[in-house]
């Protein structure tokens, strides 16, 4: 069925509406800001130095705080219950839970980053540049970035992601999931 030429004239700019309605009810991504590129810089490297204390300078403190207070909980738990496998899995048999329980969140990940985690492995980057910023929740920032190698590496510009939390006026970025994930390991 063919419309009069009056209508026909019309349903091609209500398409055109709708779909503009629907687009910008559709999740939205930022820029990444300057702030952002910087800790995402920062972030990656760090974790490709290798070096548990950088890493520990990338990680937001609230972050570090976090998987320190969790994890000395089950500790705890463990300790009561007489047994002291989970402890020296992530510390060694040596260090006692109040050795553990002094340390703060800064030497606590370092203390299980050297021992029982694989840090590190990435590549190094002179510079990144912003390709998105998609929040997730109240705070948590997740960066896009294309990493650029120092000229002596190659041109080849890598995508990264990077989880980011706000920092005062900067951000740190968040316990990444690989991170997270060898934790859980080492606790199972």
């Amino acid at each position: 069925m063919k419309l009069p030429l009056r209508a026909s004239h019309f349903l091609g700019p209500c398409v055109a509406l709708l779909l503009a309605i629907v687009a910008t009810g559709t999740a939205h991504a930022d820029d990444v800001s300057s702030a952002q590129r910087r800790a995402a810089l920062e972030y990656l490297n760090a974790a490709a130095s290798g070096s548990a204390q950088a890493l520990t300078f990338a990680i937001h403190p609230d972050e570090l705080e976090r998987l320190r207070a969790s994890l000395v909980a089950r500790l705890r738990e463990e300790n009561r219950a007489g047994d002291n496998t989970l402890r020296s899995r992530l510390f060694g048999p040596v260090v006692s839970l109040n050795d553990v329980e002094r340390m703060t969140p800064a030497t606590f990940f370092q203390a299980l980053a050297r021992g029982r985690l694989a840090v590190g492995g990435r590549r190094p980057y002179e510079e990144v540049k912003g390709l998105t910023a998609v929040r997730d929740g109240k705070s948590l920032v997740h960066v896009v970035v294309k990493g650029v190698q120092p000229k002596d590496r190659g041109t080849t510009e890598v995508v990264e992601l990077v989880s980011l939390l706000p920092y005062g006026k900067d951000w740190k970025a968040a316990i990444p999931g690989d991170i997270e994930a060898q934790v859980e390991d080492l606790v199972a």
